[in-house]
């Protein structure tokens, strides 16, 4: 990954979700929230001017709490 992050994921009927990029400490970078329509949701986040390193991806909803690392080279 070098400057966009491509998030695709499905989501209920406007469910409310929320989107946090962390760094390894649990620092929020970035955090976007939503009430997106059911299915397929795709969105993009820029990391051009984050340093490279780990980080952790956090995609929460209604009903799940999903965690991804994520590796900015």
């Amino acid at each position: 990954i070098t400057s966009v992050l491509n998030i695709a994921f499905n989501a209920d009927a406007y469910s409310f979700s929320e989107i946090e990029l962390m760094d390894v400490n649990g620092r929020i970078i970035k955090s976007s929230s939503f009430n997106p329509q059911q299915g397929l949701q795709l969105f993009q986040l820029t990391t051009s001017s984050f340093s490279s390193g780990v980080y952790i991806l956090k995609i929460k909803n209604s009903k799940q709490t999903f965690y991804k690392k994520i590796i900015l080279e």
